[in-house]
Parts: C-alpha cells; structure tokens; sequence
C-alpha cells in the first residue's frame, strides 16, 4: 500500500529559467530531492518514493536539448530513476506539467492523446493529464525502483509504458476512475498474469460491485378487443468505482399471454423470438447506464403481468461474472 509521507512546497527561484533555452536539468532535479530530505529527516530508499513537481511548462532537459519534456524536442512527460545520496538510495520521479495535457507542447500526456476531449473529469485537462501521469511512475517506481526490476513482455517496457495514454471505458463525465467520490482518468497498467492493459483483475469473482438492474411496467387502459397495453422500462447501471462492464445483455422472457408490441422498443432488441428478447448492451463504463423501453400487450383476463429481465456480462478482460437477481416488474 502506498501513504503519503509528507510534502513541501519549495518556493524558491528555480536554477534555471525553465525554458527551451535554459531548461533545468535532472542534476537539479536530484538536488532539490536531496535538500528536501535533509530538511524534514526524510528516508531515502527503496521504500520512498519522491515526487517533484514543477510549475506549468517548465522545460527539464537531460543530456542536451534533444531530450527534452517540452517541445520542439519532446520525448517524455515523466520519469523515476534513483542515484545515490551521500550513501543513500533515492528512488525519485520528475513530473512535468503540461499546457493541455501536452498538446500545446507535444504529444499528449495522461488518456486524453492530442489534448482536450469534450468532457474531462475535473475539466482541467492539465490536472487530470497530471493525475494520470503521476499513477503511471508510481506504479512503476513501485514495479521497478531501481530500473532492473519489473520490464519485459512483447516490446518490452515497464507496467506503465506499456499501457501509455490508454484509458478503461470513459464515461460521459470523462472519468474511467471513481475515488472517493471524485471522478478521474488515469491510464491502465500491463498485467503480465493475463498480457492485457487492465484497469483491476477480477478473475472469476465478481469485479467489485454488481451491476443494478430495475425495470418497471406500466398498464394502459384495455382496448375494445379486452387486451391491455403495457410499457416497459428496463435501466442497467454500473455502479463500479473501477470497472467497467463489457458484453453486458439483457433477456426478457415473455410470460404466457403477454405478446411483444414489434417496433417499439428502443434501442431496437437484438432477436425477439420465442416470447424471447434479447439486447445487447456493450460495454458500460464506470457510474454509468444503459435504458431500454419496450411495449408488451396483455391478452387480458388468465394471463401473468409479472415480467422478469436477467443481466448476463463478463468484465473487460472476458471474464464471465455473476449474474445480480433478476429484476421483476407487476404492472
């Protein structure tokens, strides 16, 4: 698990002006992690990890221009690495911050490629670019301290990389991601245990919370002929923090008596037949949902109103999961 041990606020003149022209360099990088260490007494190993920030395109470069995190010769947005302090090992990352999650200055930063989308989280795509980057080095500063630990698989690259910019399902807030509440976008990790991009592995258990599923049904007045008219509503919900939902299905299985009303269902179902239907919903992101409204007529007197939807769906790895009860609705 991962704490936050601290944090400072260093408001003193940069050693360069952080341009293009006079960028810093990742020696002042190491420096300042070093001062702040001594100042507060904090650790330097393995087990801590320093963070340095620094002010909205401010230009780091390492080994000359040609390396630089800004444009025109943009190669980075972030990175860890380690060196040695007066005998201890500080494991560091610096994080740049980016105008436009970098597409005023290269390529994009954080899962939105080529900058703004039209909707971000926090709708400061430069903060939410910096969330998503800052997951990225921890959980490569976590896999790969030292940078001989944790890299491999087709391309190579560590667990970060390897999933670089490549979001989970976006909902329509923009967010993949839900902490506390709080809406984000952050990147996907490699898992070699399944050679994927994921965003959580759920195995064969159910990932996190289980979908919602309501439906209701509404009778109308009885027609000359004595059959009864009802509309059906169908919501599948996500309610996963994590997660999102793939293959996600509903089936409604028609009682006797109760006969499908064809084109009057939106979305259009899948297959109706058999006193079947069938719609196949897709994947569904994070807090988000899906709707499906129907009608159905009633023969009228000896026939059973209760209808019952059930939710098939597997998670974004192609995990079957439990199926939540069926949803029924009396009208």
């Amino acid at each position: 698990s991962l704490v936050l041990g601290g944090t400072e606020l260093d408001t003193t003149a940069y050693p360069h002006a952080g341009t293009t022209a006079d960028p810093l360099s990742d020696a002042d990088v190491r420096a300042e992690v070093a001062r702040a260490a001594r100042r507060h007494g904090w650790a330097e190993d393995v087990n801590h990890l320093y963070l340095v920030y620094t002010g909205l395109d401010v230009a780091e470069c390492d080994g000359g221009l040609s390396y630089c995190n800004m444009a025109p010769s943009f190669q980075f947005c972030a990175y860890h690495l380690t060196f040695d302090d007066a005998g201890r090992q500080a494991v560091y990352a610096f994080m740049g911050d980016h105008a436009l999650g970098g597409a005023a200055t290269g390529p994009a930063c954080g899962t939105t490629p080529g900058g703004r989308v039209a909707t971000e989280p926090d709708d400061d795509v430069t903060a939410d670019a910096q969330v998503s980057v800052t997951a990225h080095e921890l959980a490569e500063s976590v896999t790969d301290p030292t940078g001989g630990g944790w890299a491999g698989g087709a391309g190579g690259g560590e667990i970060g990389d390897k999933c670089a910019n490549q979001s989970s399902l976006r909902n329509a807030a923009g967010a993949d991601l839900y902490l506390n509440g709080t809406a984000y976008s952050v990147q996907m990790l490699w898992s070699r245990s399944v050679a994927a991009c994921a965003m959580s592995l759920c195995g064969t258990s159910v990932c996190g919370t289980l979908p919602g599923v309501r439906q209701t049904a509404a009778a109308g007045r009885a027609a000359a002929d004595g059959t009864v008219a009802v509309a059906v509503s169908v919501s599948v919900r996500n309610p996963s923090d994590t997660d999102a939902l793939a293959g996600a299905a509903v089936v409604e299985t028609l009682p006797a008596g109760l006969t499908y009303v064809a084109g009057s269902a939106h979305p259009a179902p899948a297959s109706a037949s058999g006193g079947a239907l069938r719609w196949d919903l897709g994947p569904i992101a994070v807090h988000d949902q899906r709707d499906v409204t129907f009608r159905v007529r009633a023969s009228g007197a000896g026939s059973d109103p209760r209808l019952c939807v059930g939710l098939s769906w597997w998670d974004m790895l192609g995990e079957p999961q439990p199926a939540p009860p069926p949803a029924c609705a009396t009208p």
